[in-house]
């Protein structure tokens, strides 16, 4: 589920049209386990006939960062930073008005139904007002994201060099 959250938050990759089919197709392959060590490379299983599919995106990404976090300091960095940069973004949207927040979730909701990725579970989270989790989760704070901060939302800002004058 963590990897299809990634996948749909990532907007720079087309979306996917079956979650269900998408989250089968993860574990058919192996996608979904968990590495055995630190220098364990995600193995994906390329679809012959899907060359541009999901799979073969990821393999692409796994081939360029085949480490764990922890044994590449600047990416625990930078996931940590993300980490915390979503977990603010959730705080903010809660402090929003029951309106505001009530217009990114219909927002996200329209996006998820056009990608055909709405199910049962996320309209189960919108009757239930639990919208900051899961996939509706990721979208609506993506979305709420990029209004307020722009497209680079998730990118941390490179230090002012002016702000310490010593």
């Amino acid at each position: 589920v963590e990897v299809l959250e990634k996948r749909t938050a990532n907007s720079h990759l087309r979306g996917v049209e079956n979650a269900y089919s998408y989250l089968r197709s993860l574990l058919r392959n192996g996608e979904g386990e968990i590495p055995s060590g630190p220098t364990a490379t995600i193995a994906v299983a390329a679809d012959p006939g899907a060359a541009s599919s999901i799979g073969a995106q990821l393999a692409a990404q796994a081939q360029l960062s085949n480490t764990w976090p922890e044994s590449n300091p600047q990416a625990l960095a930078e996931t940590e930073w993300l980490n915390q940069r979503i977990a603010e973004l959730r705080s903010e949207i809660q402090a929003l008005s029951a309106e505001q927040r009530q217009a990114l979730v219909n927002e996200a909701v329209q996006e998820l139904v056009s990608g055909g990725l709405m199910s049962a579970v996320i309209s189960r989270r919108v009757a239930q007002g639990d919208v900051l989790y899961g996939l509706l989760g990721s979208v609506v704070v993506r979305i709420y994201g990029s209004r307020i901060y722009g497209p680079d939302w998730k990118s941390p800002r490179p230090p002012d060099l002016f702000s310490e004058r010593g």
